[in-house]
């Protein structure tokens, strides 16, 4: 079995990179301060990027205090803030939370909030989410000391032969104040449970792996997606087992809840048919997947935009990354199954984290989360290089800086300031570029599926220890 476990501190600037840059900055050696600079970018690379990821935060922190509202990539109804979280707590202690809210959480997730409103009694009189906010500070704390400790937790789980503080704080940081991070921690989404699971599933026993996917399932439907891995390795017993303990955390926090947790099926079903309130614009000025292009490929989600004729324009664009989407992902499927016997379940179990985020559209762009908790696997895997992890940390860069172009969007009161805003929506380059690097990545992935049985590998995978 071909194994390798490197530390995670690898330069991005050495091939193709190294090349490239020696080749245009210093190709005859002429130009000493470039080659210096270039010299110097390269041995620092990682302490800059995170000057960049320290100097973006300052700046949104600046940016609320001057304008009153939090600008790109965060959603642009600045009263909303956190609101993932205290609509879920709130119909946590309401029994129409499939039924009159018609959510698709499953009831573990509802059963996790309830125990969080345990820290204050008065919570249990809030009318609705808004006023549970008001009412319940606590929550607020909660959620962002558990955002914290997942993104630690998710770091300190890496697998490494030699870990280092100083290296488990770099990465933390690092993540922990990107934007995707950030847009995810403001909607108070509970994805950030998931990475700390994904890790487990990637490198632990076979039962607290399966157990890992049990959780994740039931608190993130798609990802159901993990237990094709065990299909694909016609491993029915292991498949089985993920599914009985996923029906075995349901129903026991189902009932834990109420008897109506069986309507959550329906509430399901029926979510994709309900429209989203964004046009395109909005839409691709916060944090993006692929999935936001299947969203602007509908006309029914197009409102308050600019005009049919530049929607227009939006639907046509959109339908190539979702086709390219669906393309590559089922490439690399066919290739999968030709060499099954080859592969690792943990590199099989991995295209199917990858493909959460770039096919499924219900997913959002807080599923890059999803890249963050595989990071450690591209490092650790001895079939990926420096350009797919290269590709990771660009998504998790500050790329909402390089604006395109602004547009007033949102007028009404800010959450975060108090007040009434007129808010000013950017367009930028992030909103192509992290898309495009999920799909480069995924392109890559297949790419080197398909290599594998040309090199005659016999076994392909990672072995954590």
């Amino acid at each position: 079995m071909t194994t390798r476990t490197e530390s995670i501190s690898f330069s991005l600037f050495q091939s193709p990179f190294h090349k490239a840059g020696m080749y245009f900055l210093n190709l005859k050696t002429e130009n000493r301060w470039s080659y210096q600079a270039y010299k110097f970018l390269e041995k620092n690379i990682w302490t800059v990027l995170l000057t960049l990821q320290i100097c973006n935060f300052i700046f949104y922190i600046v940016f609320d205090l001057s304008l009153g509202y939090l600008p790109t990539p965060f959603i642009n109804d600045k009263y909303d803030t956190f609101m993932d979280f205290f609509h879920t707590a709130y119909w946590s202690m309401n029994s129409g939370r499939y039924t009159e809210w018609h959510s698709v959480y499953p009831p573990l997730v509802f059963v996790i909030a309830k125990i969080a409103l345990y820290l204050d009694p008065l919570a249990e009189t809030a009318s609705n989410g808004f006023s549970l906010r008001s009412i319940w500070p606590q929550g607020i704390v909660f959620l962002i000391t558990s955002y914290i400790f997942s993104v630690g937790l998710t770091v300190a789980l890496w697998p490494d032969k030699q870990p280092k503080l100083r290296r488990w704080f770099y990465w933390t940081t690092f993540f922990l104040l990107s934007p995707p991070a950030l847009f995810s921690l403001e909607r108070g989404n509970l994805i950030f449970l998931l990475p700390p699971l994904i890790v487990l599933s990637l490198r632990s026993n076979k039962f607290s792996a399966q157990l890992a996917e049990a959780l994740m399932i039931n608190i993130k439907p798609y990802m159901v997606l993990v237990t094709v891995s065990y299909l694909v390795k016609k491993d029915f017993r292991s498949f089985f087992q993920v599914g009985i303990l996923s029906a075995i955390i349901f129903l026991s926090t189902g009932f834990f809840l109420d008897p109506n947790f069986l309507s959550f099926f329906e509430s399901f079903l029926v979510f994709n048919d309900v429209p989203f309130q964004w046009s395109p614009i909005t839409l691709l000025s916060m944090v993006a997947s692929p999935a936001v292009y299947a969203y602007v490929n509908e006309f029914r989600y197009i409102v308050n935009d600019d005009g049919l004729s530049r929607s227009a324009e939006y639907v046509l664009f959109s339908k190539v990354p979702i086709y390219l989407c669906f393309l590559l992902a089922s490439v690399g499927l066919f290739y999968i199954l030709k060499n099954s016997r080859q592969l690792n379940i943990n590199l099989i179990k991995f295209y199917a984290y990858l493909t959460v985020p770039v096919c499924v559209f219900s997913a959002g762009g807080y599923s890059l989360l999803i890249m963050f908790a595989c990071f450690h696997f591209l490092s650790s895997e001895s079939v990926f290089g420096k350009l797919e992890r290269g590709l990771v940390v660009l998504i998790f860069a500050p790329l909402d800086l390089l604006v395109t172009r602004t547009k007033i969007d949102f007028g009404g009161y800010s959450y975060v300031s108090k007040k009434f805003v007129t808010a000013v929506d950017f367009d930028t380059i992030a909103s192509i570029a992290r898309p495009a690097c999920l799909m480069l990545i995924l392109g890559l992935v297949v790419f080197k599926l398909a290599k594998l049985k040309l090199s005659g590998l016999r076994t392909v995978g990672v072995t954590y220890p």
